[in-house]
């Protein structure tokens, strides 16, 4: 046990620290962007707009706590999926400083991502949560599109917070960020940029939607979600997905990939998020952020607060089924660090389904880290999850989580701090 430990400290201290800094260039945008220093429930933030599409009138709207030890750590860019999903998500709910509860107060959040990073918060694309576009023309559908935008935001951003230029940089998220990370992180190393970019970390991510839409069926006939009639069912829609695919119908694709989705989530015995059948928290996160003075408090100005906008994913539906595991392997063919985690009880983003395009990357290093074996750690004396890492991939499954791993944060940060 204490060798996997030993283990993942070591990831944890080469993820973050091991490679020297550079600076970037030093760039004016005082006119597009607007930055307020607040409070929330004691804990120092800054939150803001920057403007990425002025004839548009398109703003991303940002969270920035700093890491409480110290401006010199990592920062890490925090990115919800959906696609359409706010990141205030992840903020107040998952990997926060603080945590909202039941009662709409707060609690700290002893095993917060800003123990390790400067952890920035963005709604992205334009349209999620406080994120905003004037025109309806100014939304985009794509992961390009998204990725040109944030590129742009994170270039304000870092002429802004000065201090952080030399930084190391990464880019995180879970779910449909598994498009929105990549995509990212690939804009950033082909724009040959100084955003001082380290890897990316993605968390049940929908990376590789193929294999992904035809893992389905298996893993609910591996676990007796459906009678022989629904189950048959579902694989009639997963094959008609997937020769969308095959033929780039990108519309019929993304719309036969919806389908899969209400259908799994309506016929299942259970959560499809967490087949246990354990709900996440988010209503009282909904209240909150639409209260006037919170968002009197944030820099907002009377903007209808929704968890996931559903014009954002129906704006993206020849974008749903489309792969970015490409870029994943330019990221890991160049030497950038990929860690990928995933949830045991995940049904959206399911196990099988990972596994299956993950052992058919495009990287040299695939064989010997598909060959490696496996460890296991313990958290409180119970098995928290098992992992393994070749080069710069890693790969992480943690037990008893569902989809959303983070709402059980000590097992998460106690894999890579328990030494």
């Amino acid at each position: 046990m204490k060798s996997i430990s030993l283990f993942l400290f070591l990831f944890l201290f080469y993820f973050a620290f091991s490679h020297p800094k550079v600076i970037i260039n030093n760039i004016s945008r005082s006119d597009i962007y607007n930055e307020t220093f607040t409070t929330i429930s004691g804990q120092e933030c800054y939150t803001g707009y920057i403007e990425v599409n002025e004839t548009m009138g398109a703003e991303l709207f940002f969270i920035f706590f700093k890491s409480q030890q110290g401006m010199s750590q990592p920062v890490a860019l925090w990115l919800q999926g959906g696609p359409g999903c706010s990141s205030e998500y992840g903020a107040f709910i998952e990997n926060g400083p603080i945590l909202i509860q039941k009662d709409y107060s707060f609690i700290q959040n002893p095993y917060s991502w800003t123990n390790y990073f400067n952890m920035l918060y963005i709604d992205s694309p334009v349209g999620t949560g406080f994120s905003y576009v004037d025109n309806s023309a100014g939304y985009v559908n794509n992961e390009d599109a998204l990725a040109e935008d944030l590129f742009n935001g994170l270039l304000v951003f870092f002429d802004k917070f000065f201090d952080y230029y030399n930084n190391d940089f990464y880019v995180t998220g879970e779910s449909y960020s598994g498009k929105y990370v990549p995509s990212l992180a690939y804009k950033i190393m082909s724009s040959n940029s100084d955003i001082n970019l380290k890897g990316i970390v993605i968390g049940d991510g929908l990376v590789d939607p193929l294999p992904q839409v035809l893992s389905y069926s298996q893993f609910a006939y591996s676990l007796s979600f459906f009678d022989p009639i629904k189950l048959a069912q579902l694989q009639t829609l997963e094959q008609q997905c997937a020769a969308y695919i095959q033929s780039e119908q990108w519309e019929e694709a993304g719309n036969t990939f919806s389908q899969i989705d209400d259908f799994i989530c309506a016929h299942s015995p259970v959560n499809c998020y967490d087949i246990r059948g354990h709900s996440d928290q988010g209503s009282e996160l909904s209240k909150w952020l639409n209260e006037q003075s919170t968002q009197s408090n944030l820099g907002v100005e009377n903007i209808t607060w929704v968890s996931c906008s559903p014009d954002i994913w129906n704006n993206f539906t020849q974008d749903l089924t489309k792969s970015v595991k490409s870029k994943i392997e330019a990221l890991l063919n160049n030497n950038y660090k990929v860690l990928l985690y995933n949830g045991q009880f995940d049904y959206i983003i399911n196990l099988v389904g990972v596994y299956e395009w993950m052992k058919d990357i495009n990287w040299s290093g695939i064989d010997n880290f598909l060959n490696t074996t496996r460890n296991v750690w313990q958290v409180d004396s119970q098995i928290a999850g098992y992992g393994k890492n070749y080069e710069n991939l890693w790969f992480f499954m943690f037990h008893n989580t569902g989809h959303f791993v983070m709402i059980k944060l000590k097992m998460f940060w106690i894999c890579f701090t328990d030494f």
